[in-house]
């Protein structure tokens, strides 16, 4: 299978969704990127966080911590 990634308004999302779903499900997968892009963080944050084993921080260090999620997830 191929894979196309499209930048679409949301008037122009509706409609290609709707022809979209008309194809046989065994010839087109609709991948949700939103979703992929979020798990693949999620996933990453929580092999970091299980292979730090430390269990406190000093207020510099939550300080550091804290604003780096926040830049992160600030968008």
């Amino acid at each position: 299978m191929q894979t196309i990634t499209l930048k679409v308004s949301e008037s122009a999302y509706d409609q290609l969704m709707r022809l979209l779903k008309t194809i046989n499900p065994k010839e087109l997968e609709i991948i949700n990127e939103n979703f992929n892009t979020l798990q693949a963080e999620v996933v990453a944050d929580y092999h970091h966080a299980k292979k730090n084993d430390t269990t406190s921080l000093s207020i510099e260090e939550l300080e550091k911590e804290l604003s780096t999620m926040l830049e992160k997830y600030d968008t």
